[in-house]
């Protein structure tokens, strides 16, 4: 019985919420907001690039100061619906990381895939 009842009230609350919801369809945007959502970011992007270039060049030169190598770190990553990307940042680690990385391996604090030591000798000063 009291199954029943909760099932009876189940449906007329399924119902009544049925009948409130109202699925509203919004209007497919015109080319006209397409184009200035494209040109806005293009003008920030090349507003953000002016403004900050100055760090972004004191920085590599640091990098390029304390250490050899290239300033730029490149790396390929897979993003969305697994296409393949380049990926530029700032070198944060000697050029030889990769290979130093399996040497260390036997001292990595973390589970599973992560690699993290304090101390870690591939950074750079």
């Amino acid at each position: 019985m009291a199954v029943q009842m909760e099932e009876s009230l189940g449906n007329l609350q399924n119902t009544a919420l049925k009948k409130n919801f109202k699925k509203e369809v919004l209007p497919e945007p015109h080319f006209g907001y397409h184009f200035l959502k494209r040109a806005m970011d293009i003008i920030c992007s090349l507003t953000a690039i002016i403004v900050l270039s100055p760090i972004l060049i004191l920085t590599a030169a640091i990098v390029a100061l304390t250490s050899p190598g290239r300033s730029i770190y490149t790396q390929i990553r897979v993003g969305k619906n697994g296409k393949f990307f380049t990926m530029y940042k700032f070198r944060s680690m000697y050029i030889n990381a990769d290979q130093v990385l399996e040497e260390l391996a036997k001292k990595n604090e973390m589970d599973g895939p992560v690699f993290k030591m304090k101390h870690d000798p591939r950074i750079t000063p």
